[in-house]
């Protein structure tokens, strides 16, 4: 099986290995290629309406022919299932430069996947053999998931630091499903499958006039539609950790833990629990859930929640104080010039500090980019907080600021960012 996409830049554009790591095994676990068939899939099934249709209009051959393209969306969900319970395992190992991550394989064979193509980098302690293996889980944006054993937990955790999804850096996704949670899928299908047979076919074969017919064609439509509700009634939750807080993707909407809210977080039973300073707790739970990976997360969760950077009562320097967006800009360009006698200037390093900290609200955080920007500081000093922030609010709110020309905000949509942001 080939390896998945990405091919070697031309040389004078490759950027040589910062870092090098051995590796126990590597395993491809394949998303993008059994979705895209599920999907095929689906389509082919749905075009079993017109074969109802063709037999209601005594249209034979046409009956045929469409009804025998149907019939091929079975073995297309089978390959599917199949291909996402496989996995594609080599020795080789992973170089890491300033822009991709390198896979190399067997022989001469490598793999090229740029950093920008990486959505997480988990380490998860998997139990093999009676102990447990550092195993680093690297998640790609089309879903697939590279998994390489180092030898190890140090090891591992260089690999994620290298990769930019260490403490302080990018924001890290993670699903909480089971490798082989795929397999709850052919039964949900089968429910959906006898569930729309019972709904539409059952009250139509006692009528008459052809309403079998009619009844067959809008099958397939209710079944596909019952199996999506099934799926996501039964969806994994998946948890995204940033430097702001944790967003919690449940079945139904999402759940915002900011940072300074967040007293700890821990797998228990079967399920991930967040424990809230301000009270309550907020619980993950579902079917087939990966006991490794919620500690992971939780481990993650705890590297990330530091001490405070700068001094509490700095903070309010960043803080809007009712003022319009031109006063608060102002404001914070006289901050960092200029110091009174109750208060000392603030300074670069400072308002760094507190784009980054656990504890700085999110108005805060943004009154922290605009000091940086109305400093002549580069957008590219916002965009590590953009990139590290877990809540899209966040990120829309401090992109907006990183965009601005020389300080000069574009005010309406900052201004929309910040209406948008969470409450402190």
């Amino acid at each position: 099986m080939n390896l998945p996409e990405g091919s070697p830049p031309a040389p004078e554009e490759q950027a040589p290995p910062s870092v090098m790591f051995a590796s126990g095994g590597i395993s491809w676990t394949r998303v993008r290629t059994p979705r895209l068939i599920s999907r095929v899939a689906k389509a082919v099934y749905a075009t079993s309406a017109l074969s109802a249709l063709a037999l209601a209009y005594s249209e034979m051959a046409w009956f045929g022919v469409v009804g025998g393209l149907g019939l091929l969306a079975w073995p297309m969900f089978i390959l599917s299932i199949i291909l996402s319970l496989t996995q594609t395992t080599f020795a080789g190992g992973l170089a890491v430069s300033r822009t991709e991550l390198v896979v190399h394989g067997r022989g001469s064979r490598r793999t090229f996947i740029p950093l920008s193509k990486i959505v997480g980098a988990l380490v998860v302690h998997r139990e093999m053999f009676g102990g447990f293996v550092p195993t680093v889980e690297i998640e790609l944006k089309n879903g697939d998931l590279l998994t390489a054993r180092l030898p190890d937990p140090s090891s591992a955790s260089a690999v994620v630091r290298a990769l930019g999804f260490g403490a302080g850096g990018k924001r890290v996704h993670a699903s909480l499903a089971k490798p082989t949670r795929r397999l709850l899928h052919p039964l949900l299908g089968f429910v959906a499958y006898v569930t729309a047979m019972a709904v539409m076919l059952g009250p139509a074969s006692v009528g008459a006039g052809g309403k079998f017919e009619y009844a067959y064609a809008v099958y397939p439509f209710v079944a596909l539609l019952i199996y999506a509700g099934l799926k996501r009634l039964v969806r994994p939750p998946e948890v995204t950790i940033g430097e702001d807080g944790v967003m919690l993707k449940r079945r139904f909407g999402r759940t915002f833990v900011p940072r300074a809210d967040i007293a700890f977080v821990t797998a228990q039973g079967s399920s991930l629990v967040v424990e809230r300073r301000s009270g309550g707790r907020v619980h993950l739970s579902g079917l087939a859930l990966d006991l490794a990976r919620r500690q992971a997360v939780a481990r993650v969760v705890e590297e990330r929640s530091g001490p405070a950077v700068t001094a509490a009562d700095r903070f309010t320097h960043y803080e809007r104080g009712g003022r319009v967006l031109a006063e608060w800009r102002a404001h914070l360009a006289q901050a960092m010039n200029q110091a009174s006698y109750r208060h000392n200037a603030a300074t670069v390093d400072e308002a760094a500090a507190v784009l980054h900290s656990a504890e700085a609200t999110p108005e805060q955080r943004v009154g922290a980019a605009l000091a940086l920007r109305v400093a002549g500081q580069p957008k590219e000093r916002i965009r590590v907080a953009v990139d590290a922030a877990a809540d899209d609010r966040m990120r829309e709110a401090l992109e907006a600021v990183a965009e601005a020309r020389d300080g000069e905000v574009d005010d309406p949509a900052v201004e929309k960012a910040l209406q948008r942001l969470p409450p402190t």
